[in-house]
């Protein structure tokens, strides 16, 4: 059995469909948040979750999901908060009530197995499932695996950068971000669980279709000057 982990797609629908065409094979799909901010297409990514809904996909609400579906602030990183703020504006605008209301309802936690396997999955962290940045020392890890009753998988999402890392008998994963990569390399990041293996994998995706889509959002220019330079260099902000 093979399952699509994936988190992070901020409205970049290139970004997500080049994932999608990769492991077009994927028996499941599991989705960790924030389908939507700081992209210039959250209709399209939000509207391909919404149809979506089946037992084949997992969706676990992130905290830009639940900013625009509440009309709160997502609480990102401070270098970040301009650009929550102006994106959340132009998704509000772009979503009708059915997309909202789908966003409102997705969990924050999600439990289900993978054969034997227990699994556990949110957008941040067990003890704060919507907004907890961790990347973190054992010590830290272990308790957040602790609250989550020592699953045999953890799945994670939230800080935008990739890892698989093992502690005592669970196994930690965070596929990255298919939409805005924060770690320096700016093709869509996610994993693959395949028959109790985990693997990250990148995606490469037309950037400039991406970047053309921005001049449909009427956002400020200066905001699409620092969101796509972002996108260009794997999540560096212009100085």
């Amino acid at each position: 059995m093979k399952l699509l982990v994936i988190s992070d797609i901020h409205g970049n629908w290139a970004a997500l469909q080049a994932v999608l065409k990769a492991e077009k094979d994927a028996d499941r799909i599991l989705c960790l948040g924030d389908l939507v901010d700081y992209g210039p297409e959250p209709l399209a990514c939000v509207g391909w979750a919404f149809q979506q809904q089946t037992n084949r996909t997992i969706f676990v609400q992130g905290n830009h999901d639940w900013g625009v579906a509440e009309r709160k602030d997502p609480r990102a990183s401070p270098p970040y908060r301009q650009l929550a703020a102006a994106t959340q504006a132009f998704c509000l605008t772009v979503l009708p009530p059915k997309l909202q209301a789908f966003l409102r309802a997705l969990p924050h936690v999600v439990f289900f197995h993978l054969g034997n396997n227990r699994c556990y999955a949110c957008h941040a962290m067990p003890s704060e499932p919507l907004f907890r940045y961790l990347h973190g020392s054992d010590k830290d890890l272990e308790k957040e695996l602790e609250i989550a009753d020592w699953p045999e998988f953890l799945f994670i999402g939230h800080t935008h950068w990739p890892f698989v890392r093992s502690l005592r008998k669970s196994v930690i994963v965070n596929p990255g971000s298919v939409g805005q990569p924060k770690d320096g390399d700016p093709s869509a990041s996610y994993a693959v669980w395949e028959d109790g293996q985990v693997k990250l994998r990148r995606a490469i995706y037309p950037v400039e279709a991406t970047i053309q889509s921005y001049a449909s959002t009427l956002l400020k220019a200066s905001d699409v000057h620092c969101l796509v330079a972002v996108l260009k260099t794997g999540g560096k902000l212009p100085a």
